[in-house]
């Protein structure tokens, strides 16, 4: 991922030195058990301990890389590295009975897992930051609007619950997927335990928090492209809202508005543009992780018990899906925090579509007089086409239509807009505390 959609927070849990450093935990983790189990002496395990270097440093990733290019091989070359660091025999301990995919696959589960606790941890404010902004335009009147027309009075903050609970569902789904991708093999080749005991990989999870999972040579890929497919959920859901605040950002809605500071410039031609630059980054950022998945979805299918066609795309995948989704997810919270809302010209906008919000409630008041529900449908559908066409009214033309047997007091009613958000109470309501 380039630098300027990464957060630090994020993006350390998938360099190299963390990679070697989570690499190096399970391999010491692996010695302590085997001694905890009577396998090697309290001493070899000690000499481990006191070899291996306490930090994975440049220098050690440099020697690492160093060998890899001579022998091909990047586990490997940590193995040869990191046994040259323990001046004892004990050394022939390390990596025992291991496989390359023992120490790899439980490390990038023991990264993702922490990156996915991260990732939870932003959506919650994120959540948090809908259910605010909705609880505060509760009672904010602006054009409900289906296929980009306008439909019947909602407010805007039953828009921003919609959203919320959209968040919320994609968190429930990353839950399910951190819970998932949680685990640790420490199997062997095939996965049978050939050459290690059984135990060891309990203990050894049960120190990192993972849990033992039946596998081949490695992790199911499916756990891994469920993760992603968590992140592009998340990642949907912003870009969906991010869309919308754009759209409602443009001139001719002037809804919304994007926080702006005293000295930002909006553009390098025309200073009075006051343009949605988060929105449009954030939409289009949406796309890049869709397009993630489908290579992660690719990576599930391996040749028997493994081959490494998914390793190459799964070292851009995966960590480019984690941070780029960590980045919208804390940037929509900015966004969100300082969006300016317009009330005034949310009602402008209602008051210029000529009541035609109202037809719903005109034809089901005609259809509680008697009237056939085709002819009412038709009735009213006339007269609106009316009003569009003449710009004028739908009031208007509904009290000289001599079809139309509705009183001034029920039109009052009818076209009453808190009539409309009498229930609007009852949806915020759900919105979780």
């Amino acid at each position: 991922m380039i630098e300027r959609y990464a957060k630090t927070a994020m993006s350390r849990l998938f360099t190299v030195k963390e990679q070697w450093a989570t690499a190096l935990q399970v391999e010491v983790a692996a010695v302590v058990a085997r001694a905890q189990l009577g396998q090697i002496t309290d001493e070899d395990r000690d000499a481990v301990l006191r070899g291996v270097p306490q930090e994975i440093t440049d220098e050690i990733v440099a020697q690492i890389s160093e060998r890899e290019a001579k022998i091909d091989h990047d586990v490997a070359a940590f193995v040869d590295v990191m046994q040259s660091y323990i001046d004892h025999d004990a050394s022939r301990w390390f990596h025992y009975g291991l496989t390359s995919a023992d120490i790899t696959d439980t490390a990038l589960c023991l990264r993702l897992t922490e990156a996915a606790d991260l990732l939870i941890g932003e959506a919650y404010e994120l959540l948090s930051a809908l259910c605010v902004r909705a609880r505060e335009f509760a009672d904010v009147p602006t054009a409900g609007r289906t296929h980009g027309q306008h439909a019947e009075v909602i407010t805007f903050g039953v828009r921003l619950a919609n959203w919320a609970f959209m968040v919320e569902r994609s968190i429930d789904t990353l839950v399910q997927a951190r819970d998932e991708i949680a685990v640790g093999k420490l199997s062997g080749a095939c996965g049978t335990y050939s050459n290690i005991d059984p135990e060891v990989e309990n203990i050894v999870c049960g120190e990192l928090g993972l849990r033992p999972i039946t596998a081949t040579q490695v992790v199911p890929r499916d756990l891994h492209a469920n993760l992603v497919y968590a992140c592009v959920r998340l990642g949907g859901a912003i870009g969906h809202i991010s869309f919308n605040l754009r759209i409602m950002a443009s001139t001719e809605y002037g809804e919304v508005e994007e926080g702006r500071r005293p000295e930002q410039k909006g553009s390098s031609a025309m200073p009075h543009k006051r343009n949605p630059i988060k929105g449009e980054q954030l939409d289009g950022l949406a796309r890049v992780l869709r397009g993630n998945l489908v290579s992660s979805l690719e990576e599930v299918e391996l040749l028997f018990e493994r081959d490494i066609s998914h390793s190459a795309p799964e070292r851009i995948v995966l960590a480019d899906t984690l941070i780029l989704c960590h980045y919208m997810t804390v940037t929509m919270v900015t966004v969100l925090s300082r969006l300016v809302v317009k009330p005034a010209r949310m009602q402008l906008n209602i008051d210029r579509g000529l009541g035609l919000m109202y037809t719903q409630t005109v034809l089901t008041s005609l259809i509680d007089q008697g009237m056939l529900r085709d002819d009412a449908y038709r009735l009213v559908q006339s007269l609106a086409y009316q009003a569009i066409e003449e710009n004028r009214p739908f009031r208007e033309l509904l009290n000289e239509s001599t079809e139309v047997m509705l009183t001034s007091d029920e039109l009052d009613t009818i076209f009453d807009q808190s009539r409309l958000l009498a229930h609007v109470g009852d949806i915020i309501d759900r919105l979780p505390a």
